[in-house]
């Protein structure tokens, strides 16, 4: 149960670090609960990239970003692993229909709004193209992706 609601909040919420605090109580009551640990360690690898991610757009580090944010040399990167992290950790929710969790993600959404935005700042417009566009399905408003596209 523990579990269950710190991937609502991690996934589905806006950022706050109330998921990980869910699951480190989690451990306290059951120290040996592989599913508390596995999450903790996702969730803690994730923070710390999204704290890099945040780096280097307050440092306007576009090509670092992109990096960071696709990988490297057929390595995936913060997308890939937070997508693969988004769909396993909500395929067990039972959420409604209306609420789809790659469109709903709010941390989803800034990752691919830095790669849109780094792309963009790089003159890359064939690779900002593909990121601005998920952006736009997730926030049809939002000016950078606009701009992106």
């Amino acid at each position: 149960m523990f579990v269950r609601i710190a991937n609502l909040t991690y996934f589905l919420l806006a950022p706050t670090p109330q998921a990980l605090s869910t699951v480190k109580k989690c451990l306290q009551l059951d120290p040996d609960s592989k599913l508390c640990r596995n999450a903790h360690r996702i969730y803690k690898r994730l923070d710390k990239e999204q704290s890099k991610l945040e780096r280097f757009v307050d440092a306007l580090d576009w090509r670092n970003l992109a990096k960071l944010i696709v990988g490297n040399k057929g390595e995936g990167g913060l997308a890939e692993s937070f997508d693969t992290a988004l769909e396993e950790g909500t395929k067990h929710l039972h959420l409604p229909t209306s609420v789809v969790p790659k469109k709903h993600s709010l941390r989803r959404q800034r990752i691919y709004w830095a790669a849109c935005k780094a792309y963009t700042s790089m003159e890359l417009p064939a690779k900002a193209e593909v990121w601005c566009e998920e952006v736009l399905h997730m926030d049809p408003e939002d000016p950078d992706a606009l701009e992106g596209v």
